[in-house]
């Protein structure tokens, strides 16, 4: 064995949505903020997210999660996320599963109920709620806000359809799947999965509106494939770009979902939602006021978990080891 590699993890799920939290092996990252951090790791130790999050280490659903020191002094750790096909600024289930990790191992030194973690996105508090022997975790996400409605998109069965652009930390395509009667079941998932790489190119290749608060084209980065099934439940399949599907509800999509119906006048603030995802999984949450952007209303998406750890893992790299990092 002659190994140039040793990284510790703890492995969690969040309502299903895996996350491996890296808490040793990375060098010092340079840069004055976490986003910088993130930026100096892309360039240079990229190969470490290849080998922790793809085969035969991981596939092509998983999420990670990077350690690294906080830069705001507000903030109790930094962290900024993975997965196997690039990076995120953030993600609502592996903030939770960090969070949730913190606590349960002392990998961040509090005592306090909230934590508050830098991110490139800002600083996210996750606070602890306990309630009758059960625990959940609430985060509050950045400000959320409907882009665009009534978009043309095109399924591949179905053919045109209307969709909705939603900002949530990044930009959803909302496809609501009772205008064509069809139910999001795992029966048909594997439609929805195989379709939607097609449909977010296609979609902003030509028909990515322009976003009134970032001001430059909305690129999306997930479908949301959804039922409604009462004025406060829905179920749905969020896919991204690369084709994996969220085994979670999705935090940052649930938070599009109260956003979107919010604007239409179906859900209020602080008014209690559900999504359910194909996995039996599901995420509550509720909307407080956001602040105007560009003369655009915001919605804050408030987003309530369960998670939990399922390993502490010790993952290693031979020198002698000629297979590279794969997906299948």
């Amino acid at each position: 064995m002659h190994l140039k590699n040793i990284f510790n993890t703890i492995d969690t799920h969040t309502a299903g949505g895996p996350t491996r939290v890296v808490v040793s092996g990375i060098p010092s990252l340079k840069g004055t903020t976490v986003k910088e951090k993130k930026e100096y790791f892309t360039k240079e130790f990229d190969h470490t997210r290849k080998m922790l999050m793809q085969e035969p280490r991981g596939h092509a659903g998983m999420f990670g999660a990077v350690l690294t020191d906080a830069c705001e002094p507000d903030a109790d750790t930094g962290v900024f996320f993975l997965t196997s096909a690039g990076y995120l600024d953030m993600c609502v289930h592996s903030a939770i599963g960090v969070a949730m990790a913190s606590w349960e191992t002392g990998i961040t030194a509090t005592t306090r109920k909230t934590i508050v973690l830098d991110t490139p996105a800002g600083l996210i508090p996750v606070e602890r709620i306990e309630n009758r022997g059960t625990v959940l975790y609430k985060l509050t996400t950045r400000p959320a806000y409907v882009c665009s409605t009534g978009k043309d998109a095109v399924l591949p069965e179905q053919g045109r359809t209307s969709a909705d652009v939603v900002f949530s930390g990044v930009f959803f395509l909302m496809i609501d799947m009772d205008q064509h009667g069809i139910k999001v079941t795992a029966e048909n998932a594997a439609g929805f999965i195989n379709s939607a790489p097609a449909i977010i190119s296609e979609f902003n290749g030509s028909k990515s509106p322009d976003c009134p608060v970032k001001g430059k084209k909305a690129d999306i980065s997930m479908v949301v494939f959804y039922n409604k099934i009462s004025r406060n439940e829905s179920l749905n399949l969020v896919v991204s770009a690369s084709g994996a599907p969220d085994r979670s509800p999705c935090g940052a999509g649930t938070g599009a979902l109260m956003t979107l119906m919010h604007s239409r006048g179906e859900l209020d603030i602080n008014e209690n939602f559900t999504n359910k995802s194909l996995t039996g999984t599901e995420m509550t949450g509720y909307l407080s006021d956001g602040e105007k952007l560009n003369e655009i209303k915001t919605s804050v998406p408030n987003i309530l978990s369960e998670a939990y750890i399922t390993g502490f893992h010790q993952f290693v790299s031979d020198c002698n080891d000629p297979l590279h990092p794969f997906l299948m």
